[in-house]
This record gives C-alpha cells, sequence and structure tokens, in this order.
C-alpha cells in the first residue's frame, strides 16, 4: 500500500526588521532558491514591534506551514501560529 502527501511548496520569512544588510541578503537568497525550485515564497518585513503578531497569524490562518520568524520576534508569537489553525 502506498500513502501519498501532498507537497505543500510555500513557506514564509517573517523578518523583525529591514531584509536590507549583506546577512539578510545572504538568508534571502536561500528563499530565492526554494522560488527557483518552483516554491511559493512570501517575505513580510515587520519594521514595529506591533506589526510582529499579526502577519504570524495572518500566515498560519492562510494555510502556511513553514514560517521562518527572524529577529526579535519571539517564541510566543511562532506557538500561537502553530495553533492558529
Amino acid at each position: 500500500m502506498s500513502i501519498l502527501f501532498e507537497k505543500k511548496m510555500e513557506t514564509c520569512l517573517i523578518s523583525a526588521g529591514s531584509m536590507a544588510a549583506v546577512f539578510d541578503q545572504k538568508i534571502w537568497d536561500g528563499f530565492e532558491m526554494l522560488k527557483e525550485e518552483g516554491w511559493k515564497v512570501t517575505l513580510i518585513e515587520a519594521l514595529d514591534t506591533a506589526e510582529y503578531e499579526e502577519p504570524i497569524y495572518a500566515m498560519a490562518e492562510a494555510g502556511m506551514e513553514l514560517i521562518f520568524l527572524k529577529g526579535e520576534i519571539g517564541s510566543g508569537c511562532a506557538w500561537a501560529a502553530k495553533h492558529a489553525h
């Protein structure tokens, strides 16, 4: 018996701040490689601490299963996103 799993090829990077620094661009290069492999990739720059939680909940509620957080976003937000749907 064969079990087939639908491979969901989408991910999101939510950054606590701008992605303008050289190191940040290196991170984004990895996401660009995923795009080349057919992945849907979303970048959200939360430039204000008040903006951190909203995109995490929004991506989780939209069914996004692979959400990367960069910066001082906090583990509580990640837990909330995991349990949002």
